[in-house]
Formats: C-alpha cells, structure tokens, sequence
C-alpha cells in the first residue's frame, strides 16, 4: 500500500525523463504521497504547455529560415543573370552576397566571395577606389560614384572599365546595416571618348 503509489511517481517520472511528457503518476492516496502525485501531474501538464510552446516556435522559425533561403536564392538568381557587378559588403566589411559576374571577373569560383574581405579578391587599383568609397558611402550615408579599371580573369589584354555606384543598405541606430556595390561595364564609352579625344587632338595639330 505504500510502495505502489510511489513506484507510481517513478514509473511516470521515468517516462517523463525519456521524453514522454504524457505521462502522469497516479493519484491512488490523499496522503503525502498523492499530493506528490498530483504535483508532478501539475509539473508534467506544464512541461506538456512548454513544450508545445517550444515546438511551436521552432516550426515558426524552421518556416521563416526555409522562407529566408528561398528569398535568398531567388535573389542570387536574378542577380546571377545580370551583366553588371554586384556584391554587398557587411558592417565587418566582408562580402555578404556577390554575384556570379562579379566573382568571374575577379577569378572566384562561384559562391565563393561571401565572407571574404575585399581586400583580399580585389586587385590594386580597383581595391584602393572600392574601400574608399564604402567607407565614405557608409559614413556619409550617401551613393558614391567611382570610375576604375579592371583586368578580367576571364580575359586578357586591356583592362576594362567600370562605372560603379557604391551605396548604403538599411539602417541600424543611424548606421548602414551593409554597403553595395553597382558597377556597369562602361569600356565602349570610354573608348569612343579616348577615340574623340584622339581626334580632337589630331585636328588641333592640323590647325
């Protein structure tokens, strides 16, 4: 009569120990050892709640993380189809996001510049007007315009230049949460001017 109630509890306990929060002691005396009893059902009906509760957010947050992904990918690809560089630098100033032009023009493999510092993919030149101007795009919170040149790891010969727009992404208590980079390929126009110029140049000599 009094070892039954109690291996009871324990029976439930045990079952609870194992996960089976569905398990409830039981309630056989109004002794001691019922109100025992009952305080662990008063316990396992919580953990019953909790665990609701908890499974609830995971599956919330498992649907914004699949959600998130998604959204991501869906951005890569229309990114990756686009002629111009793109990338996005966070507040440590590594790549967040880079798109499949931007990483063959600098020789990466795709997928590869996120996390990585620019300093590190960028080569000279376009490395020293790249930093300077995110660090004014995010300090003055405005878009800055720079013009550089860029040897292709595709190709090889001229460099081709670009015209890129280098701008502040959200905002974090007054500071950038990112910075972006826009650069479109511009060497025909820079061309034709070096051709006009040229010209021009001729014809002065002639007069």
């Amino acid at each position: 009569s009094i070892s039954k109630p109690i291996l009871g509890v324990t029976a439930a306990a045990t079952r609870v120990a194992s996960g089976d929060f569905s398990a409830e002691a039981p309630v056989t005396t109004e002794d001691e050892i019922g109100v025992l009893a009952r305080s662990f059902n008063t316990m396992t009906a919580e953990l019953r709640r909790l665990y609701g509760d908890l499974q609830s957010q995971v599956d919330a947050t498992s649907r914004t993380a699949a959600a998130l992904r998604e959204s991501k990918d869906l951005l890569q690809g229309i990114l990756d189809n686009s002629e111009a560089l793109v990338a996005v630098t966070g507040p440590d100033g590594r790549f967040l996001l880079a798109n499949r032009r931007f990483e063959e023009a600098l020789g990466l493999p795709a997928g590869t510049a996120e996390g990585r510092e620019p300093a590190d993919v960028l080569p000279d030149g376009a490395r020293e007007a790249f930093l300077e101007a995110v660090a004014r795009a995010a300090q003055e919170g405005t878009v800055v315009q720079r013009e550089f040149a860029l040897t292709l790891a595709t190709e090889e010969g001229e460099p081709r230049h670009y015209l890129a727009a280098v701008f502040p992404v959200g905002q974090e208590d007054g500071a950038p949460r990112g910075v972006g980079l826009l650069a479109a390929d511009v060497t025909e126009r820079h061309r034709a001017e070096e051709d006009r110029r040229g010209r021009e140049l001729l014809s002065a000599r002639d007069l």
